[in-house]
């Protein structure tokens, strides 16, 4: 995407810090090609689509920030450094359903809420014990992990090669790649109960007499989860949604207990990086420039989620 951009501004010869005095006729240009008023041939076309008006917006907003606001010249300085921190946010958000189309939130919490609408007299006693994780404070939660993931003693090494599936121990926690992971499987197991909390109470509000009516008709489980379940979730699953994206995108406590934001920044999300930057580098001018970026980013999450859960309940 920022490839794209940089590649379209060159070509208007508008690269380097003339490109950063040229947003506002760069969005002009975008919003006229987008409502037909003017035509740019390929490859300037791209520059109606909505994620770039929506990033020279941003853009934008950032370079009125920098020549308006005393001080805030630091967001010069953490604009290279803020595309990685983005990256990882991204891809962060990704598991929590912002790339992919099936959240691991989502589909584990409504697979468990599901199963327990059928738990009969062990529902009480299988809630609490899958909501134990989300009732947990994050720090403490995340302590624990810790504690599991720990290269020389750690349970997991232990349980992993007495199963036989590794040999030697591996360093959750040390390598970028493994570190990524750990901490979005963290994030997930602590999650997934409150989708199914929230999923379990939109369940218990559609009537049996639905299933009862498919059933008699003849139509399969999976035809009555199609046709019954997921029409009649479709607010909460709009609302269950955006709501994990944004929640996983401001996620903080996991990742600074876990790893801080290391190794080699391979998880310094933005949150960590705000951290990061304002208190251990004591840079808090370029803290809180980060904060403005990431509480914009933040706001597209929350417009997107007002504007959907109106869709959602005009369809209803």
């Amino acid at each position: 995407m920022l490839t794209g951009l940089m590649s379209i501004l060159g070509a208007f010869g508008l690269s380097g810090a003339a490109g950063l005095n040229a947003y506002i006729p760069l969005l002009a240009i975008a919003l006229a090609h987008r409502t037909g008023l003017v035509h740019l041939a390929s490859p300037y076309d791209a520059l109606g689509s909505w994620w770039m008006i929506a990033l020279l917006a941003v853009l934008l907003i950032v370079e009125i920030i920098v020549d308006k606001v005393p001080g805030a010249d630091h967001v010069n300085d953490l604009i290279q450094t803020f595309i990685r921190p983005t990256a990882g946010a991204i891809l962060f958000a990704a598991e929590a359903g912002l790339i992919t189309h099936v959240s691991p939130y989502l589909a584990l919490g409504l697979g468990l809420a599901l199963l327990l609408q059928d738990s009969g007299r062990a529902r009480t006693a299988l809630r609490i014990a899958l909501l134990t994780p989300w009732m947990v404070a994050p720090a403490i939660a995340a302590t624990i992990w810790l504690w599991l993931l720990e290269p020389q003693f750690g349970v997991l090494n232990w349980l992993l090669r007495a199963a036989g599936l590794m040999t030697e121990n591996r360093s959750w926690l040390g390598e970028p790649l493994l570190a990524f992971g750990s901490i979005v499987a963290v994030d997930v197991w602590r999650g997934v109960p409150f989708m199914m909390l929230l999923l379990g109470a939109g369940l218990a509000t559609i009537p049996k007499e639905q299933y009862e009516a498919a059933a008699i008709d003849g139509a399969g489980t999976l035809a009555r989860f199609r046709h019954i379940t997921l029409p009649g979730l479709s607010y909460l699953l709009v609302v269950a949604c955006t709501l994990d994206v944004i929640n996983t995108v401001r996620q903080f406590d996991i990742v600074a207990v876990l790893t801080g934001g290391g190794p080699a920044g391979a998880t310094e999300v933005l949150p960590a990086l705000l951290y990061n930057t304002a208190f251990r580098g004591n840079d808090l001018g370029g803290g809180a420039a980060v904060g403005v970026l990431l509480l914009l980013i933040v706001l597209c999450f929350v417009s997107l989620y007002i504007a959907l859960t109106g869709a959602a309940r005009a369809d209803e």
